[in-house]
């Protein structure tokens, strides 16, 4: 009986050592598992951020046209998916190197961050946490911005752009006096031309003035508008309008001081210029002379064809003849004699 009973309890004890040690093991593997699935979770949690360019489009732009900034291809690690949500903080300088400007805003789904300037703010999901965004596309000079993310406690810096702002000049404008010569009481024409801004657009709207000077010295200020072709023109035998600033029509210039008839109604030479402004910059144009002369009596031709048209020529003609006529008689008397 003792040996039977002795036998039990070495088989029981053998299937508690087996058993304690299969739990055990049992439990390995459970460790072993979670182990391996907290490591998987912290390597998902510790992949960096990963970041495309921050670009300002266009680079350069004139006072007042719309800008964007943008952060694209915002990742969570190398190939993996956008990092939609996470929250963008855009730091933009103004163009005069001391305003700035801080927005906040969210990955969009297809990993951007993005400010255009030419929309409002709400409909963009941005939100303004400083700074007066009119400043960015209304200074003159050379911004720059750049984007931060803080991802798991780490702060994450895009790269800077930067853009520039630039305010259009003018090409100087061309100025004549048509013609160079005339008579007494004969028509002039002051023509200033080709105003246009420094990219080829041609410069309507703005106000421009002639400064001429008579043959006798005297000065006359005339002011007018820049038409559509970019031409202000004054022709004496025109007239000068009431008012200032008609835009779209050849002749549209006001006096400002001095006797207009002066210019062609005294005999000498006369000049003159034109200027255009822009930002109450004086665009100068060039120098153009002209002269008023007397008519000679010997001219007679000039004067029989300019007033006489085929008339004249005819009469022109049978005076001619005439003149040969008088003399083929003189000279037969001549030798009469």
């Amino acid at each position: 009986m003792l040996l039977l009973k002795d036998l039990i309890s070495k088989k029981l004890l053998a299937i508690v050592s087996v058993g304690f040690l299969l739990f055990g093991f049992f439990l390995a593997q459970v460790s072993t598992t979670a182990q391996s699935n907290t490591n998987t979770i912290l390597n998902i949690q510790s992949e960096s951020l990963v970041m495309g360019p921050f670009e300002i489009n266009p680079s350069q732009i004139l006072l007042g046209e719309d800008l964007i900034f943008s952060l694209t291809d915002i990742r969570l690690g190398t190939g993996g998916g956008f990092a939609t949500g996470l929250v963008c903080r855009m730091f933009i300088t103004a163009p005069d190197g001391i305003s700035a400007v801080e927005l906040n805003m969210q990955v969009d789904s297809e990993g951007n961050c993005r400010y255009d300037t030419s929309l409002d703010l709400v409909s963009q999901g941005v939100t303004l946490i400083s700074g007066d965004i009119s400043l960015l596309n209304n200074i003159v000079g050379t911004g720059s911005g750049y984007v931060t993310i803080d991802y798991l406690g780490e702060v994450v810096t895009s790269n800077t752009d930067v853009y520039e702002v630039v305010e259009l000049d003018l090409i100087n404008p061309e100025f004549e006096i048509s013609p160079n010569r005339i008579l007494l009481g004969e028509n002039l024409v002051f023509s200033l031309s080709n105003a246009k801004y420094s990219n080829g657009d041609i410069a309507q709207g703005l106000e421009c003035r002639h400064f001429l000077s008579a043959p006798d010295g005297s000065k006359i200020e005339l002011s007018g508008t820049t038409n559509s072709l970019g031409e202000c023109v004054y022709s004496i035998n025109q007239g000068l309008v009431k008012g200032f600033g008609i835009i779209g029509i050849a002749q549209s210039m006001g006096l400002i001081s001095g006797d207009v008839s002066k210019l062609n109604q005294v005999v000498g030479s006369g000049l003159g210029y034109g200027e255009v402004y822009l930002n109450g910059v004086a665009y100068r144009t060039n120098d153009d002379t002209y002269v008023v002369g007397e008519e000679e009596p010997e001219d007679i031709v000039r004067i029989i064809t300019r007033t006489g048209g085929v008339y004249g020529g005819l009469i022109l003609f049978v005076s001619a003849i005439l003149i040969v006529g008088a003399v083929y008689v003189s000279l037969r008397a001549k030798k009469s004699s």
